[in-house]
């Protein structure tokens, strides 16, 4: 072998740490392994028995056992119960192209994973869902177990922890898993991106500490499943972008000792790390502002596939960038033309697309980034207490909690400048300055001190800094992983100054930690439960008032309910999907009048609020057939507003059916079951438009796709009878379907 070949070779291995061995690499061939006494303690440590393995997993399955049957809650409704693209499997595009307008718009493969619960029990049950969950966890601290294990024996840390790595990281892995902090990200089903993230930021640096290895025979093997995890997780949850600078800086501090050292040996690993993550980033932010148009995801894979392909090519599979260009110039040459023209055609298609404001974030609500930055503090003060000792967990924490300059917000409630001072918010902002301050100096002077910190700052950076996350400010699902800012450097100190005798307290905390696990479950168990819950933590909640009159409502409780809407409007005065509720609350009541009042405030205060506007036109329905044309003027509207809607079409339909417009009544249906081919009830109605316009073949054909799609709906099967059966008298038609 070549000097040229060895030296390009070693370009992904990594070396010994400049901590502990100044002098450069030989260029013969290594030592047997046989051969050498001072080898890494890491080839002696071959890896977790097995029964520490299946003790973990038994420990969290009891802890989470009551965790299972808890209903889906809150951001559920949208990710799961209203997500019409995690019903088939197949096509595989279709559940890895969320509708923007959802929550877990931009996160196909979270997307994808509720696609493989609905399949197993579609919506009926929960139970996939929670075991999904709780697998992806153990799955998590398991990496973690293997990162902690691997970190203790770098060269930094092998001479005071080297002997002890296995149950250190047992010991911080046990605390990590049972904290009552993390039942947000188990217990509740939609946080499951955080979990998920969580598990591919711990994987890539998994994967990168086995690359960087004096053992490791093929490390590129090792950072191309360090890259595969990062952009994984970047279609997960978008917080993975701080994964590749953690990652240098978990280099610089435990492998190479510098960054320039860790720079120079492996910034083609970096480089790629970044740019794989950043563009599926990228590409879900386009999707959550609302880019609801496949052209647009078409342009922005095809301006980058080609940089990709290079990229991968001149770092793992020929060793450098020239010989990569040299060898397939021709292919990148094809690849770019054909991409880059198909994007040149694409785009004069969306130049005039509308660009909807952010569903995230929230500057078009008045809140700056340095507003945003501010009232962030107090949540970033309160994080670390909760770390320190995890009481009280607050299931929701509102939307009171910016800072906002311009008095032009819609839905939240406004923090001016006493009220920070009587919060304490500006000596808060003071603490996080500081500690950011000790953190930037400790990276300098105390590496290890300084790398925890950053774990913690860096990782929440993304939502608690300067962006503006308008549906959730603060939340204790954000300390999935900086809780590890925490627990491992406890776990090291208890060990420093206890010895062996460190396995007392840590048994002693999983206990307690386990106990709480176990009765926060108890918390989700339930939505009404969730709610009240959430109401006797945080009193001044307007959204948690809200909420628990949903439930209210949804468990034919709408007297109860309109006082839970009522108070959430007493709370924040232009709360508009408070007064849209109150609305509903009423018209379940049968107070038709004080409905349509409610829905006018609300859309007053939400113009845009479609929902106000197509529940104004059922309210007109259910008045009588002299609001009938009315009714349809406001389904029109809400249609106005959200086009794609399939409920809006369905009722509009359903109007023009009531109005015997039966061209216009199949028109609306067919957009309905465009959108939404398995909505049986629509299968059905539009089946009794065929009926009335003669059409009595592909009226069966209807009632019986209705059917199909939902044995149990009761009027598709009495109007297929009917239509079946012998003729009938005059007035014996088949049964019409409700406005819903």
């Amino acid at each position: 072998m070549s000097r040229k070949k060895k030296n390009r070779s070693q370009a992904f291995r990594a070396a010994p740490s400049a901590l502990a061995e100044k002098s450069p690499p030989l260029e013969g061939p290594p030592p047997p392994r046989s051969a050498s006494p001072a080898r890494s303690p890491i080839l002696v440590e071959k890896g977790s028995p097995l029964w520490i393995i299946g003790l973990i997993v038994l420990v969290i399955l009891l802890v989470y056992s009551n965790s299972f049957t808890g209903p889906f809650l809150f951001d559920d409704d949208q990710a799961i119960m209203k997500n019409y693209s995690i019903e088939h499997l197949w096509p595989p595009w279709a559940p890895l192209d969320p509708p923007c307008f959802l929550t877990v718009g931009g996160r196909p493969l979270l997307n994808l994973s509720f696609a493989i619960n609905y399949a197993i029990n579609g919506r009926s049950g929960t139970w996939s869902y929670h075991a999904l969950n709780v697998l992806v966890h153990i799955l998590a601290g398991l990496t973690l177990l293997g990162v902690l294990r691997r970190t203790f024996l770098q060269p930094v840390l092998r001479a005071r922890f080297g002997s002890a790595a296995l149950p250190l990281a047992v010991a911080a892995t046990l605390l990590w898993m049972l904290d009552p902090l993390q039942t947000e990200c188990v217990a509740y089903i939609s946080q499951r991106a955080e979990a998920l993230m969580g598990l591919c930021y711990l994987l890539t640096i998994y994967c990168f500490i086995r690359a960087t290895e004096p053992q490791t025979i093929d490390p590129r093997r090792w950072f191309f499943l360090a890259v595969l995890s990062c952009t994984a997780g970047a279609a997960f949850k978008e917080i993975i972008i701080t994964a590749p600078v953690m990652v240098l800086l978990y280099d610089r501090t435990f492998v190479t000792g510098t960054f320039l050292q860790a720079w120079r040996r492996r910034w083609r690993f970096y480089l790629v790390l970044a740019v794989s993550c950043w563009l599926v980033f990228i590409y879900g932010v386009q999707d959550i502002k609302g880019y609801d148009n496949a052209e647009y995801r078409i342009v922005e894979i095809c301006l980058a596939a080609p940089i990709v392909v290079f990229l991968f090519d001149g770092v793992f599979f020929a060793g450098t960038f020239l010989p990569a260009l040299r060898r397939r110039w021709g292919l990148y040459l094809v690849l770019a033309v054909s991409c880059w023209l198909f994007v040149a055609y694409g785009v004069q298609d969306t130049k005039g697309h509308e660009n909807p404001q952010g569903r995230i974030v929230g500057y078009q609500f008045g809140v700056t980034g340095w507003d945003y930055a501010l009232t962030e503090c107090p949540a970033i003060v309160h994080y670390l207490a909760l770390m320190v000792w995890p009481h009280p967990l607050i299931i929701d924490y509102g939307l009171t909690t910016f800072h906002i300059r311009h008095e032009d917000s819609i839905d939240y409630a406004i923090l001016v400048f006493p009220d920070l001072i009587a919060n304490h918010a500006l000596l808060d902002a003071i603490t996080v300055v500081v500690l950011l301050a000790a953190t930037l100096v400790a990276l300098v002077r105390w590496p290890l001190i300084g790398f925890a910190g950053a774990w913690f700052f860096l990782i929440l950076a993304p939502t608690s800094s300067f962006i503006p996350i308008v549906v959730s400010p603060q939340g204790e699902h954000r300390l999935y992983l900086p809780l590890l800012a925490f627990l491992v450097p406890l776990v090291l100190v208890l060990r420093h100054f206890l010895g062996t005798r460190f396995w007392f307290p840590v048994i002693a905390l999983c206990a307690v930690y386990g106990v709480l696990t176990f009765l926060r479950n108890e918390d989700y168990s339930t939505d009404v439960n969730f709610w009240k819950v959430a109401i006797s933590q945080e009193p001044g909640n307007a959204r948690a008032h809200n909420n628990y009159g949903v439930t209210l409502l949804g468990a034919k409780r709408p007297a109860e309910a309109a006082a839970q809407f009522q108070e959430a409007t007493t709370i924040q005065h232009n709360y508009a999907d408070a007064h849209y509720n109150w609305g509903n609350a009423t018209a379940e009541l049968g107070h038709y009048q004080e409905a349509v009042t409610h829905y006018q405030v609300a859309l007053q205060q939400k113009p845009t609020l479609a929902s106000a506007q197509n529940n104004w036109g059922n309210v007109l329905s259910a008045m009588g057939p002299e609001h009938y044309q009315e009714a349809t003027v406001h389904y029109l509207m809400a249609l106005q507003l959200d086009p794609n809607n399939v409920q809006f079409h369905y009722n509009l339909g359903h109007s023009y059916l009531l109005l015997n417009k039966l061209p216009e009544a199949l028109e609306q249906f067919n957009e309905a079951l465009q959108i939404n081919p398995n909505l049986a009830v629509a299968h059905n109605t539009r089946g009794i438009v065929y009926f009335q316009m003669g059409a009595k073949q592909q009226a069966i054909e209807e009632f019986q796709e209705a059917l199909r799609l939902d044995p149990n709906l009761q009027q598709a099967r009495d109007n297929l009878n009917k239509v079946e059966a012998p003729a009938q008298p005059t007035g014996t038609g088949v049964n019409k379907s409700n406005t819903k």
